[in-house]
């Protein structure tokens, strides 16, 4: 039988001691990767969840303590109230919302709905309220962009959102303003030149019958939308 061979191998402190026999530094200790400080907080239901976004241990800790600084400092109805309306859906904290403006004229509630309906809702309709952050918002303005929407109707959408989630922030259904550091969109209207009466009575000498009468209603529209009719003609 052949007898196995073994390789002899110093220790580590073995090798620490020789080196510094030879005036040589030992070798650093590894150290574990530096990992963002996350602070976990208890659910409701008894788990636990973990918040996002801290990269400080003290920011963490900072944090942690907000929280335990408002569990104790709050109201046990309004603490209630406060999980209820984080736990609610845009769509249904959306629905409420919209009953409970008392100075919007009917005109302005349909065109609050038609925004909803046609911009909002189809993101966000399903998230939570509690998950509002400025990302969020600034996905959806993305998201916007992404779908060739109009600046115009960006801003309308934009404004709308912003008064729903502010009132859900001031009921203290969102914990941080989602709106800070977002940048909204912009719509500047392009400039429009109102002709003279001078101009209108020359127009309507040499237009036809149709645009006479678009003209004849320019006075009554408060020369908005026939106006605009004129210059793509």
């Amino acid at each position: 039988m052949s007898q196995e061979t073994r390789t002899w191998r110093p220790s580590p402190s073995a090798e620490w001691a020789a080196s510094s026999k030879l005036g040589l530094r030992p070798p650093e200790p590894l150290q574990p990767p530096v990992r963002r400080s996350l602070p976990r907080r208890g659910r409701s239901a008894g788990r636990q969840c973990e918040d996002t976004g801290y990269s400080t241990q003290q920011t963490a800790l900072d944090r942690l303590t907000k929280v335990y600084e408002e569990k104790r400092s709050t109201p046990r109805a309004q603490a209630e109230l406060k999980r209820e309306l984080r736990k609610q859906r845009f769509g249904q904290y959306a629905a409420t919302w919209l009953t409970r403006p008392r100075h919007y004229a009917p005109g302005s509630t349909r065109s609050v709905t038609q925004v909803l309906n046609g911009q909002i809702l189809p993101v966000l309709e399903s998230r939570r309220m509690n998950t509002f952050t400025a990302t969020v918002v600034d996905d959806f303005i993305m998201s916007m962009e992404e779908r060739s929407v109009g600046l115009a109707a960006q801003q309308n959408a934009f404004d709308t959102l912003k008064k729903i989630l502010l009132d859900a922030r001031r009921r203290g259904g969102i914990p941080e303003n989602p709106f800070d550091g977002v940048v909204p969109p912009e719509y500047v209207p392009r400039e429009i030149t109102i002709p003279t009466l001078d101009e209108i009575h020359a127009l309507k000498a040499v237009s036809s019958s149709g645009l006479r009468i678009i003209i004849d209603l320019m006075p009554g529209s408060g020369l908005r939308n026939p106006v605009g009719r004129l210059r793509g003609r």
